[in-house]
């Protein structure tokens, strides 16, 4: 299963874009790219912001060019009659550029910093913008999702937008779910004294979320939430457990930390046995140590089912696999080891990397927040306007008429599993969207939704897609206006309850 290919956000060009042009084709050789290689003319690029900024063409190459002349990283590409675009090297020479075509009598412009001075000189005539007349220069290009990301021209859209994009946004009042003890087999579930501290193993979060997911869905979704979320990527809030003391932080200084080498120096690459398996060292960064742990991880977890082999068509893939890599290494050398890789789920291999991979946990807030395990502690999510008076009778649905009241009402069914809450009436998700609104107009909009799921004992992911089912605004509770179709009103089926 290629997880990390479904995890890479994915980058749609702006309107009227198109790959093949008459200078050749905006692509570059980056196949495993999130854009797949795909190139922005910068000429595009600067008509673009200057209709959608309304600015005179000087003021946008002129900025474009600040950008192109501050970040190095920003590769320049020229797109070819044939065959892919190539990198501008220090060798361009782009003294023959100029309107019309016409030769440049000044001092010679080579490399990137030539190709930034001649847009400086040939696209900021005024009155009229000159950018689509100077010859030489219309073939200028970047990556696709540098546009994207920089000037905003087209979109990123990732598989799944609804991680937090701050520490703020994390629930962090929660508690955990029936059954939690403190003790693990592989140590204190703690990582500090306070009660936010506490930990559960991600092996205990995989299995609870295979009651409702097969297993590939099940790495897919918990994997994705520690690639993508924007607050804490890359597993920063991994700890790892041990028998003597507190559970350590995984990732210190953008790399492996110092105190967990007892535990990252048993991680190694899952595709080949282990005479030449490559493990991981402290030169790894925190996104190529969280890569061989999600593939040791889909290499070796079995899921929840008593016999992870029963599927024969994916164990016969296996095997074909190990075979595969096994003709590989005895070609590559004669005097390796003859024999395959194991193919089941039940291998003594691949049960010694789920030992080392059990040491696993994260915090229970996190946990909550990423995936919904725990439960919303209910007092403390109370707003000032509830919290403090004295025990609240029971609230009914038809009670319901204010932002107080539903979070009194919701705050009711907290600390029940989602699946066991009430559905939402569409009336109480309009004051939950009004609320949002609310807060959004007076300037409280940044982490809003996550405060206001927080309240509401719920996960801020269920609470916006259920925003997004009823026609609002995940960002700022307006509604949507949507076309009508023939299905209109009618209503989804199988949501959760928040």
């Amino acid at each position: 299963m290629e997880i990390m290919k479904l995890l890479h956000p994915k980058v749609v060009p702006p309107a009227g874009w198109v790959a093949e042009t008459r200078g050749g084709t905006l692509r570059r050789d980056a196949p495993g790219a999130a854009d797949g290689g795909l190139l922005a003319r910068l000429d595009a690029v600067v008509r673009f912001l200057m209709e959608r900024d309304n600015l005179p063409c000087s003021e946008v190459v002129k900025a474009v060019c600040t950008v192109l002349k501050a970040d190095d990283a920003l590769a320049l590409y020229m797109v070819q009659p044939q065959g892919m675009a190539v990198a501008v090297t220090d060798y361009t020479s782009f003294d023959s550029v100029g309107v019309g075509g016409g030769s440049d009598r000044g001092a010679r412009r080579v490399g990137r910093a030539g190709a930034i001075e001649a847009m400086n000189c040939h696209w900021n005539s005024e009155p009229v913008c000159s950018v689509y007349e100077a010859a030489g220069l219309d073939c200028l290009a970047v990556p696709l999702l540098a546009a994207c990301k920089v000037w905003g021209y087209g979109e990123v859209r990732a598989p799944r937008p609804m991680w937090p994009l701050s520490m703020s946004d994390v629930q962090w009042d929660v508690e955990p779910l029936e059954g939690w003890v403190s003790n693990a087999p592989n140590g204190l579930l703690r990582h500090d004294s306070g009660d936010e501290c506490r930990l559960v193993r991600l092996v205990d979060v995989a299995a609870w979320m295979a009651n409702e997911y097969p297993r590939d869905q099940v790495i897919r979704r918990l994997f994705g939430a520690l690639y993508q979320n924007e607050a804490d990527p890359w597993g920063w809030q991994l700890f790892v457990l041990n028998g003597k003391g507190y559970a350590q932080r995984l990732i210190r200084h953008f790399g492996p930390s110092p105190e967990t080498v007892d535990f990252w120096q048993h991680l190694r690459e899952p595709d080949s046995i282990e005479e030449y398996g490559e493990g991981v060292t402290s030169g790894y960064s925190a996104q190529d140590v969280m890569g061989v742990i999600l593939r040791m991880w889909d290499y070796a977890w079995p899921g929840v089912s008593a016999d992870p082999d029963a599927d024969r068509e994916w164990y016969m893939q296996r095997v074909i696999e190990a075979n595969k890599r096994r003709n590989a290494r005895l070609k590559a050398d004669p005097d390796a080891s003859n024999d395959a890789a194991p193919a089941s789920m039940l291998s003594e291999e691949r049960q010694a990397m789920m030992q080392v991979l059990e040491r696993l946990a994260v915090p229970i807030p996190v946990a909550f927040t990423l995936w919904g395990w725990g439960r919303a502690t209910a007092a403390v999510a109370l707003p000032d306007a509830v919290a403090g008076t004295q025990a609240a009778p029971a609230v009914e649905a038809q009670d319901v008429t204010d932002w107080p009241s539903l979070v009194r009402y919701r705050g009711q069914f907290a600390s029940l599993a989602a699946q066991k809450r009430p559905v939402w009436l569409p009336g109480h998700v309009e004051i939950l969207a009004a609320r949002l609104h609310e807060d959004h107009q007076a300037g409280r909009g940044r982490g809003a939704l996550g405060r206001l799921a927080g309240e509401l004992g719920a996960v801020r992911s269920t609470v916006g897609e259920l925003l997004k089912k009823h026609g609002f605004s995940q960002a700022t509770g307006e509604k949507l206006q949507t076309p009508a179709t023939p299905w209109s009103g009618m209503g989804g089926r199988g949501g959760k309850a928040a």
